[in-house]
């Protein structure tokens, strides 16, 4: 699991599957959205990292969102699109499973970092 923490903890969740979920006071988990890759089946999600990350700001809906698979490829999802697919996936990423993944800097959502056990 990865998750920041704070009042309304907005959180990222990788257990096989996906999804960034809002943690209310009450103790209430609400889904924000999921994070799929439709076209590949029996992969699982390794690691998952949310753009707002760096702006201390655990509470607001991320732009983007970064998940790595144990088929080696790293995907970058738009969080406010209506559809779950990708926006980019570097399918050749790593030729062994992606066990992290994580946004480099605020500033560019495209510059990203991700290791594995090919690295």
């Amino acid at each position: 699991i990865n998750a920041e923490y704070g009042e309304n903890a907005l959180c990222a969740l990788a257990d096989g599957s996906a999804e960034i979920v809002r943690v209310t006071d009450a103790d209430e988990i609400v889904n924000v959205c999921r994070l799929e890759r439709s076209s590949v089946t029996g992969v699982l999600t390794l690691a998952v990292d949310q753009s707002n990350r760096y702006t201390n700001d655990a509470i607001s809906v991320p732009e983007h969102a970064l998940a790595s698979y144990s088929d080696g490829c790293v995907a970058l999802f738009d969080v406010n699109r209506s559809d779950s697919e990708p926006l980019f996936e570097a399918t050749d990423a790593h030729s062994e499973a992606a066990w992290t993944t994580a946004f480099t800097t605020r500033s560019d959502p495209s510059l990203f970092m991700s290791g594995g056990d090919d690295c």
